[in-house]
């Protein structure tokens, strides 16, 4: 198990909100293992309304997309699934607490959202929010787990994850999503985020991660967001 807790004070204190970028959170054998697996998957799913898919989250898709399309990654993809059980743990959890100062954190089964997200080339994920209830559960979304699986992934392909201030619109952080690369950070509705630039990879390499979602049962005083906002 991973030790956060060493990481806390540049986490809460990093711009432009809380975060932090771990190189290597999977260990090496597991993350090739996820990276064969996710390229032979082909039960995805992706957004049905047609503005969103055409203009907002252009070329992405996920998995799981319904509750029965999590059996489908449990078998066609056993090292995906034992990773996101493992992130989903509460050992992990614990380490998230100590991380971020964010108590009693539930980690989501359903994966709503989640799970494994892949972008084909042309593809992008424009600048927004994510929503801040869980569509299924009485629980407010806190923090997201972001683990990308690209062992080949060329600075001019674009396709990085860019971290915004709310204020100004300001790009403070950009996060290449090269192989084995976490990022863990507070979400809100102040909380911009997203892969903007279209992707301009070869037609047979995608934009890989795991994504995971954290919730606690209260909302974060401050903050009345409910679903994605986008910018």
């Amino acid at each position: 198990m991973i030790n956060l807790g060493h990481l806390r004070t540049s986490y809460q204190l990093a711009k432009p909100y809380p975060h932090v970028v771990i190189n290597d959170l999977l260990l090496e054998s597991d993350a090739k293992q996820c990276v064969e697996e996710i390229d032979k998957f082909q039960l995805w799913g992706s957004v049905v309304d047609e503005y969103t898919k055409t203009q907002l989250q252009v070329n992405k898709f996920f998995t799981p997309w319904c509750n029965d399309n999590i059996a489908d990654i449990e078998r066609d993809m056993p090292t995906v699934w034992k990773c996101l059980q493992h992130f989903n743990s509460q050992p992990f959890l614990k380490e998230l607490e100590h991380l971020t100062g964010i108590k009693d954190l539930i980690a989501d089964d359903t994966f709503a959202g989640g799970g494994v997200h892949k972008t084909l080339s042309g593809g992008k994920l424009s600048i927004h929010t994510d929503f801040g209830n869980h569509p299924d559960k009485p629980l407010y979304r806190r923090l997201n787990l972001l683990i990308y699986l690209n062992p080949i992934w060329q600075n001019d392909w674009n396709g990085t994850l860019q971290l915004l201030d709310f204020d100004t619109r300001e790009k403070i952080v950009e996060i290449t999503p090269k192989m084995n690369t976490a990022v863990i950070f507070n979400t809100s509705s102040k909380s911009l985020h997203g892969n903007p630039d279209i992707i301009k990879s070869p037609s047979h390499i995608a934009r890989h991660s795991l994504a995971l979602y954290y919730f606690t049962k209260t909302s974060f005083e401050e903050d009345e967001s409910t679903g994605a906002v986008w910018y």
